[in-house]
């Protein structure tokens, strides 16, 4: 190892992402021993972040350097942000808190001499199933979903009378 001697320094440094924690140089002293403990290095911490409002963050408490926690909304809520941040050595987070909005679609009609299922309001991500009445074939989607934006992903489908 080195040799150190009176009055010769040490200096410290810690990687990327860790802080140092007491003495940046220490000195030694005639007795022998150094001016002041060696220091350690501590992991940079981030803000604790809480759950967007209607939605959830995970792994809750996560706030080391290189942490990385995921958001999520509740159902009927859609997220508007970052899905995932990450705790960075400048002790913030690589993105802000997203936000969860609530999205409703319209009610659909069932097409005519046909059917729609399930009856009623629907909400992000719900699906309604479209069926024909007996003698009807369907033209179009069987199925539409309620999307971010409050519309749905295909029109309402027909129900056309088959021919002989």
């Amino acid at each position: 190892g080195v040799n150190y001697y009176y009055r010769d320094e040490a200096t410290f440094g810690c990687n990327q992402g860790y802080y140092l924690l007491g003495a940046f140089t220490v000195t030694c002293q005639a007795d022998q021993t150094w001016s002041d403990p060696v220091p350690t290095c501590i992991p940079a911490k981030c803000p604790t972040l809480t759950p967007p409002e209607n939605g959830t963050l995970s792994p809750t408490g996560a706030n080391t350097y290189n942490d990385e926690v995921t958001f999520a909304c509740n159902y009927k809520y859609v997220l508007e942000g970052a899905s995932v941040a990450r705790c960075q050595a400048s002790r913030n987070w690589s993105e802000p808190v997203p936000t969860c909005r609530f999205v409703q679609c319209p009610t659909l009609a069932p097409p005519g001499n046909g059917t729609k299922s399930p009856i009623g309001m629907s909400f992000y991500e719900d699906e309604v199933t479209f069926a024909c009445n007996q003698g009807y074939y369907l033209l179009g989607a069987f199925t539409v979903t309620c999307q971010a934006d409050e519309t749905w992903s295909d029109p309402t489908p027909t129900c056309i009378r088959k021919t002989a």
